[in-house]
């Protein structure tokens, strides 16, 4: 053990009712003279339920960030002073956390901590490296962030945890980084350290709006926007006009279209216009209104949706009647690999998850496309239908289109997959040709699960 790596933490108890002044040894000069802040009504911590605890972590910087502060407000009234926090503080249990001990707390436990090395086997060998990481009269304590992944890890340690079952015991809880306490001989990290998976917070994601759609408002409209009309093609919107109809005053679209035209739409039908969305630089020309241009695109279209459509059933036909492979329903690792995922899955994912496993255990081919924003767990999806083919005996290949993206699926898989028996491979110019060959020939020989890469899977 390398001796920058100790830190020594001290714990301050302080009994309930204590006002001494908050001892940091600052003098009276210190303190803001004649200021006129608040001793005494309603504070944070008078807020907090009966029997809770306060604690100040490195109490002196606390102190600082404090002064600094109330020194550059022009007006302090109505703000607690420094010392009548540190008294309503100390009218509860308070515990002070530094990282340097101080003398003339009522009370001080030194706790000696030191950081724990980073996992860096194989995952396969996640257990035997934390043995030898373990000095002899260790215990160790591992949170899993989950219940999935609680079971799974018990269960390696029943198969492959030997000596270690006695000295480990496992809990659903949250460590953001391990920890030895070498005073309690006592090791306390998280699952995601010990299979070296990085853990993500997932942050919530607005909706995007689907522009292709029929407006709900003209508010989604802005002036000069391109739209298409149901029966007059494309325009462009050019304001809200108040019209006079049959004596009473209502709002209409003003819509231009070629030479000038302009349609005056009601905004009671204002589901027949639609924003304008186009694959191309260039703006479409307007339509002329009256004229035969647009009934023609529309004809030109429906024939050519009819023929694909046609040309759909006849693939779907052959589709059906090929045999495929058909998968067995969830097995008990399957089931724990879903409980394992560290997040609630939203409902389109679930409908996806479970659509794509019913495709699996049909005895034809799969057919099917999840498409979603990025973020939304798509990813995800994949896995388990890759981990369900895996679990029914079969090889997973996963094509991408670039070879970053090949590189982070290959990490992201292989973090998720890390507690269970799965071999995966990657296949992209980052490897170099010895290593491609010997994935290839462990593919051939069945000794890869999932490969993931980009064109070299099938050139």
């Amino acid at each position: 053990m390398k001796v920058a790596d100790l830190r020594e933490v001290t714990l301050t108890l302080i009994a309930p009712g204590r006002v001494d002044s908050p001892p940091t040894g600052n003098t009276a000069a210190d303190r803001p003279q004649q200021d006129p802040l608040r001793t005494e009504g309603e504070h944070i911590v008078t807020l907090l339920p009966e029997h809770s605890w306060v604690v100040l972590q490195e109490l002196e910087d606390l102190q600082s960030e404090a002064r600094l502060y109330l020194q550059r407000l022009d007006d302090r009234r109505g703000l607690f002073g420094i010392e009548s926090t540190w008294e309503l503080c100390t009218q509860r249990p308070t515990v002070i956390l530094a990282g340097i001990g101080a003398t003339g707390y009522q009370t001080a436990c030194h706790l000696r901590v030191t950081s724990i090395d980073r996992f860096t086997r194989p995952k396969q060998e996640a257990l035997k490296e934390l043995a030898e990481t373990l000095h002899p009269e260790e215990l160790v304590l591992i949170a899993c962030h989950n219940d999935g992944s609680r079971e799974r890890l018990q269960e390696l340690l029943k198969e492959h945890g030997g000596a270690l079952q006695q000295r480990m015991q496992i809990c659903v809880g949250h460590v953001a980084k391990g920890f030895r306490l070498v005073s309690d001989n006592l090791v306390v990290l998280s699952d995601n350290e010990l299979f070296g998976r990085t853990e993500v917070v997932r942050t919530p994601r607005k909706k995007s709006r689907i522009e292709s759609r029929a407006i709900d408002s003209f508010l989604d409209l802005a002036e000069g926007d391109l739209i298409v009309h149901l029966s007059h093609g494309i325009g462009r919107y050019r304001g809200m006009k108040l019209l006079n109809k049959e004596g009473q005053q209502e709002e209409h679209m003003d819509l231009e279209f070629k030479e000038g035209v302009h349609l005056f739409v009601p905004v009671s039908l204002i589901h027949l216009v639609q924003k304008y969305v186009g694959g191309g630089k260039t703006a479409p020309e307007l339509t002329k209104v009256g004229g035969t241009g647009w009934a023609k695109k529309k004809q030109k279209v429906a024939e050519a949706v009819s023929d694909m459509a046609a040309d759909m059933l006849k693939l779907q036909a052959e589709r059906d009647a090929k045999p495929g492979l058909a998968c067995p329903p969830d097995s008990h690792w399957m089931q724990e690999f879903e409980a394992a995922f560290p997040y609630t899955e939203t409902d389109d994912q679930l409908r996806a998850i479970q659509e794509s496993k019913e495709d699996q255990e049909r005895p034809r081919p799969m057919d099917r496309l999840i498409c979603g924003d990025v973020g939304y767990g798509k990813t995800e999806v994949a896995m388990r239908a890759a981990f369900k083919a895996v679990d029914a005996g079969r090889q997973v290949a996963i094509l991408v289109p670039t070879t970053v993206l090949a590189e982070q699926h290959f990490r992201s898989f292989s973090e998720r997959m890390a507690e269970f028996p799965v071999t995966l491979a990657s296949l992209s110019r980052f490897k170099t040709a010895k290593e491609q060959k010997e994935t290839l020939e462990a593919l051939a020989t069945g000794a890869v699960d999932v490969v993931i890469g980009t064109h070299r899977l099938v050139s």
